[in-house]
């Protein structure tokens, strides 16, 4: 799972056939997004911002897809503002051209396009990776802060159950240093 943007998580939609409206599928939609945005990975549980459902090709250019499971991610605003209704092609199931394009992220090809450095860094392998870094604008973003606030939060949790003398001096440190994060993301970068 190295060197993914979603790390560990594994983005599945299950299999959805009925048209009810979308709103109604974000309980679902949560679960089966392990409640990350679907683009960079960025966890709904840090965010005072309510996270949003993205069609995946446009429903302003396909309202014949605007109900399919199949077409929705999950998605923090900033990466559903970035994406829009931004499509290549004049096909809703045709994602990308030879060099750029979309991939929907709850495929298995979403890793063959973009990666993560150990640092947090979300980076391009292919040309449609580059694409998508440039419309999600990842370089300029605090995509990497983001990152070590996941990572700090899962050790914290961690420490959480540890009552030893050590483990209690290292919950506080990891905690206030999560917070001075939290805060600079939500307050200085307004991610």
């Amino acid at each position: 799972m190295k060197n993914r943007v979603h790390g560990n998580n594994i983005i599945k939609r299950r299999t959805v056939t009925d048209k009810k409206r979308y709103e109604l599928r974000r309980k679902i939609l949560e679960e089966d997004f392990k409640g990350i945005c679907g683009y960079c990975a960025k966890s709904s549980k840090i965010f005072l911002e309510k996270f949003q459902i993205d069609h995946f090709a446009p429903q302003s250019k396909f309202p014949e897809r605007k109900n399919d499971y199949d077409n929705l991610v999950l998605s923090c605003p900033c990466c559903n503002r970035l994406k829009s209704d931004k499509w290549l092609t004049e096909n809703s199931h045709i994602y990308y051209t030879e060099k750029e394009g979309f991939i929907d992220p709850a495929s298995e090809e979403f890793d063959k396009h973009l990666g993560r450095k150990e640092n947090g860094e979300i980076f391009p392998k292919t040309d449609i990776g580059k694409y998508m870094c440039e419309i999600f604008r990842f370089e300029i973003r605090p995509i990497k802060i983001i990152w070590k606030i996941m990572r700090l939060r899962e050790l914290r949790d961690q420490l959480e159950n540890d009552n030893s003398k050590k483990g209690l001096l290292h919950y506080k440190e990891v905690t206030k240093i999560l917070d001075d994060y939290i805060d600079y993301i939500r307050f200085e970068k307004r991610e």
